[in-house]
C-alpha cells in the first residue's frame, strides 16, 4: 500500500469512546470521511424508525443546546471488506474489518456568546482495525477510513467571517480537505481518491490534520479564493495527536480558486476549482538524493446533470471530474484522473437512495529508483440502503486493475459493506 496513513493508537480507546456515548451525540461527519451528517433531532411524536439520530433528542436536551448554538455530533462507521479474487491476501487472509468513531462539537458563538460571525469547532476521533489495502495491495486506498490505528484530537479551530460572506478566517487545527480539493458530489464513495487526489501526498488531512491559518475571500458573486498555511515537517505533516503543534519549521501551503454557477439542487448548477500546493520541507528522492521542497496542482469539476422533478421516482444525476499532478522524483503518484456519477431514484420506490459509479486512474512515478509500475485503475460501484434515517448500509464493489502497478499482484475484486450509524 503506497498511500499509507500512519498513526499509533489502540482498539480499546475506540470501544471505550463508543460505549461512553449512551446518551448518543448527534450524527455528523465531514465530507472528506465520506459519511454524511444528519444534525436534526427527532420530533417528540415521531416513531423511533423515523428518527434522524439513533439516540433521539435526549429528553429535549439536544434541542435545548441547539437553540443556544451548540451542536454535538457523533457517528460510528464500520467497514468490512472481502477480497474474493486477486490481490495479495492468501486464502485465509482475505477479510478485514475496521471502525471509526467520530465526536464533534460545533458552537455558533454568536448565539452562545454574542460574538457575531464567529464559530468554533472541536472534533475527536478514533479508528481501529486492519487496513484493507494491506491485503489487497492497492496504492490509492480502497477505504477512506483506513488508518494505522489512531486516536486523537482531530480538529480544534475558530472561524470568523463577514456578515455578507465577503471573507472568513479560520485558525487552529484543521483538516485541509474540508476546505481544499474537496468534491462534494464524491462524498459517498469509499475509495480514498474520491476525497482528494492522491498526488497531494503530504496533505494535512485525515488522519493527520495540522495547525493552520486559512483565509477565504469572495471578490464577486459565485467566486471564492482561499489560501491555507499549515504546520509541517520534512517529508510530510505533523498532527500532534493530543495537542496543537505550531512551530511551523516547515510549511504546507495550499491555494484554491472556486467558481460556482446555477441554483443549488437544480439542473445546470455546478462548481469548478483549480489549486496548487507547495511543501517547503526536505524530501527523499527516488534516486537516493534529497529535494528541498516539492509542489503540485489539482483541479475538479462537479455538475448537476439532471434534477429531480416534482413527480415521485424522478431521476437525479450528478457528475464530477478530478485531476492532479506532482513531482515524480519524490511522489509515488505523478498524475491522477478520475470521474464519477451519482444517481438518485434508480431503485423503485426508494428515490432517496443514491447509487454511484467511480473510475480513478493513478499514474505512478516512472522514476527508475521508484521501482513502480505504470499505474493503477480502480472502478467502484456503491448502492445506498437507508434502513432508517439514522442507520445506513452502503454495499460497495471495487475492481482494482494492476494494484500498485505490480505485475505480481492479480487484479483485485473487493466487496465492502459499510454500516453508518448517526448517533
Amino acid at each position: 500500500m503506497l498511500r499509507s496513513l500512519p498513526s499509533p493508537s489502540t482498539t480499546a480507546f475506540g470501544i471505550a469512546l463508543a460505549a461512553a456515548l449512551p446518551t448518543g451525540v448527534a450524527a455528523a461527519q465531514d465530507e472528506h470521511h465520506g459519511v454524511t451528517g444528519r444534525m436534526r433531532a427527532d420530533e417528540p411524536d415521531q416513531a423511533w424508525s423515523d428518527w434522524e439520530l439513533l439516540t433521539g433528542d435526549w429528553q429535549g436536551s439536544r434541542a435545548w443546546l441547539a437553540e443556544r448554538g451548540v451542536e454535538i455530533s457523533a457517528t460510528f462507521v464500520v467497514d468490512t471488506s472481502w477480497l474474493f479474487e486477486g490481490g495479495e491476501g492468501g486464502v485465509d487472509d482475505r477479510t478485514t474489518t475496521r471502525a471509526l468513531t467520530d465526536l464533534g462539537v460545533d458552537v455558533d458563538l454568536e448565539r452562545a456568546a454574542g460574538l457575531a460571525g464567529t464559530r468554533a469547532y472541536l472534533e475527536l476521533y478514533t479508528q481501529a482495525g486492519r487496513n484493507a489495502s494491506d491485503v489487497v495491495g492497492d496504492a490509492q486506498g480502497l477505504s477512506n477510513i483506513d488508518a494505522e490505528n489512531v486516536a486523537q484530537l482531530a480538529e480544534l479551530w475558530v472561524e470568523h467571517g463577514a456578515a455578507d460572506g465577503a471573507w472568513r478566517f479560520k485558525l487552529g487545527k484543521v483538516d485541509a480537505n474540508g476546505e481544499f480539493a474537496n468534491v462534494g458530489a464524491a462524498s459517498e464513495f469509499l475509495n480514498s481518491s474520491a476525497g482528494y487526489s492522491p498526488t497531494i501526498f503530504p496533505f494535512p488531512s485525515y488522519p493527520d490534520p495540522a495547525t493552520s491559518a486559512n483565509l477565504f475571500a469572495s471578490p464577486a458573486d459565485g467566486w471564492q479564493v482561499g489560501i491555507g498555511v499549515y504546520n509541517a515537517v520534512d517529508g510530510g505533516t505533523v498532527s500532534g495527536r493530543r495537542r496543537l503543534p505550531a512551530d511551523f519549521d516547515e510549511l504546507f501551503v495550499v491555494g484554491q480558486v472556486d467558481r460556482t454557477w446555477g441554483v443549488e439542487g437544480e439542473a445546470g448548477a455546478g462548481r469548478a476549482a483549480v489549486g496548487g500546493w507547495h511543501h517547503t520541507g526536505a524530501f527523499d528522492r527516488f534516486d537516493g538524493g534529497t529535494e528541498s521542497g516539492t509542489a503540485g496542482s489539482f483541479a475538479l469539476l462537479e455538475q448537476r446533470l439532471v434534477a429531480r422533478g416534482e413527480e415521485e421516482g424522478d431521476l437525479e444525476l450528478t457528475g464530477f471530474l478530478q485531476w492532479g499532478c506532482a513531482d515524480e522524483a519524490v511522489s509515488a503518484f505523478e498524475g491522477h484522473l478520475a470521474a464519477g456519477l451519482v444517481a438518485g431514484g434508480l431503485v423503485p420506490g426508494r428515490e432517496s437512495w443514491d447509487t454511484g459509479l467511480y473510475l480513478t486512474r493513478a499514474d505512478l512515478s516512472d522514476d527508475p529508483g521508484a521501482g513502480l509500475g505504470s499505474g493503477e485503475l480502480a472502478i467502484e460501484l456503491f448502492q445506498e440502503v437507508v434502513l432508517t434515517p439514522s442507520v445506513v448500509l452502503r454495499p460497495d464493489l471495487q475492481v482494482i486493475v494492476d494494484p500498485s502497478g505490480r505485475e505480481d499482484i492479480g487484479d483485485a475484486w473487493v466487496f465492502t459493506l459499510r454500516v453508518e450509524l448517526s448517533l
